[in-house]
């Protein structure tokens, strides 16, 4: 299957890291058993430098005056609610998320990756360390973000583990260094922090928008790759430069975009038949205009008090409907 590959020196500001990579077989199969775990962080969202010229770290850093001290992005958040308070930081970040999502663009850009995860349905569990709640609404996952909300682990549907919490629960949301400390212990011995161990432990993990920088995870992932030993499932990481050199040892890394990832091992996933193009949507809604059109011919011209049998829909438009409504695997 042919991919797009930019130009060397391509400038474009939303597709200039569509690289085109190998995806190694492996992942390609680990994928399709549903033994892949996703580990997003914010590169991957709202934090993605093609969606705003500036993060919230450096909205943040503007506001107080520290943009070159450097700070741990949890000692920034700490210096700004010691000054301002913390419903303050947290309404800064309400404004950027209602910011992207008052234009089409930005918002497009910004849920992209989230887009190309929902057209997989390995995917079955996600973690993040993202506030927003794009996965929520764009892959449909339950989000799981305390201890009570494990008790529905049992749904048959896609979740994402929230374990830096969630704006939908303001509450839930860790950004300062005391809010930090907290989730290390709740990583350490709740459930959530369970959850998220057994999930590391036995799948291969892929941090797509996410360098391994926060200090919870990176004690908690490392603790536990050298409690495994050789036992380690494959770690990759996604990054868009060349020069990127992964935190844990062993580790692949895969240069190219995170959406671009995504949609590379959609690509492969089609190629090994496992998955069915998803172009065929495109030809379902062909067929429903016209089904629709056809529909509304028929019902002008069937007059209801002479052709009564005329007011049922035939068993020829439900089963289509029934088609339509298929998941994408194959049988």
């Amino acid at each position: 299957m042919a991919h797009r590959s930019p130009a060397p020196g391509s400038t474009c500001v939303e597709c200039g890291e569509d690289v085109d990579v190998p995806i190694p077989s492996r992942l390609v199969e680990a994928a399709h058993a549903g033994q892949v775990l996703l580990f997003v962080g914010s590169g991957a969202s709202t934090e993605s430098h093609n969606v705003m010229p500036d993060t919230f770290y450096d909205t943040v850093a503007a506001a107080i005056g520290r943009q070159d001290d450097e700070l741990p992005f949890p000692d920034l958040m700490s210096a700004y609610v010691a000054r301002h308070s913390r419903s303050e930081l947290i309404t800064a970040f309400y404004g950027r998320y209602n910011y992207i999502n008052t234009f089409p663009e930005l918002h497009r850009r910004a849920t992209r990756f989230q887009d190309n995860v929902g057209q997989v349905p390995f995917f079955r569990e996600i973690v993040t360390t993202n506030w927003d709640d794009y996965f929520e609404r764009r892959t449909g996952a339950v989000p799981l973000v305390v201890g009570p909300d494990f008790d529905y682990w049992d749904l048959h549907q896609r979740k994402v583990l929230k374990i830096h919490g969630s704006m939908l629960n303001p509450g839930s949301i860790v950004a300062t260094r005391a809010e930090y400390d907290a989730s290390l212990e709740r990583l350490r011995s709740g459930a959530l922090g369970a959850a998220v161990r057994h999930l590391m432990a036995t799948r291969s993990v892929v941090f797509v928008g996410y360098s391994l920088r926060d200090d919870d995870i990176r004690d908690v992932t490392q603790a536990l790759r050298t409690d495994l030993g050789a036992a380690a499932r494959p770690c990759y990481f996604v990054h868009p430069r060349a020069d990127f050199v992964p935190p844990i040892d062993n580790a692949e890394v895969i240069n190219t975009s995170a959406s671009w990832f995504v949609k590379l091992l959609d690509d492969a996933l089609v190629d090994a038949d496992i998955l069915l193009p998803v172009e065929i949507y495109d030809r379902v809604r062909t067929l429903d205009s016209r089904l629709r059109q056809a529909r509304t011919r028929f019902d002008l011209k069937m007059l209801p008090h002479k052709y009564p049998l005329g007011l049922f829909k035939s068993k020829r438009v439900r089963a289509c409907r029934r088609r339509e409504s298929r998941v994408r695997t194959r049988s």
